[in-house]
């Protein structure tokens, strides 16, 4: 029997408005015309994603995220658009 240590966990982002589940691509080309920089076909902007999706599946919440890298500008810038923008739903895979 699996226990819960052993199911993979995966990370949504819900876009606060319209209620609608987000692409990480569509996210990443969101924050990259807010943020004025061309996005990238072939990486997240500063690996944000890489990044965040494992410590939000680990548990973290903006607010543990954001004590986390209050010292790192652009993550912090990161996180407090994501945050602004989207909510984060954790969901287990079967």
């Amino acid at each position: 029997m699996e226990t819960k240590q052993e199911k993979q966990h995966y990370v949504r982002f819900i876009h606060r408005e319209t209620k609608a589940k987000a692409t990480y691509e569509d996210i990443d080309n969101k924050m990259c015309t807010a943020f004025g920089v061309e996005p990238s076909a072939s990486s997240f902007y500063c690996n944000w994603y890489d990044v965040l999706s494992l410590i939000f599946a680990m548990g973290f919440t903006f607010h543990n995220i954001d004590m986390i890298v209050h010292d790192i500008p652009e993550a912090k810038r990161i996180v407090e658009w994501l945050e602004e923008h989207y909510e984060v739903q954790i969901d287990t895979m079967p």
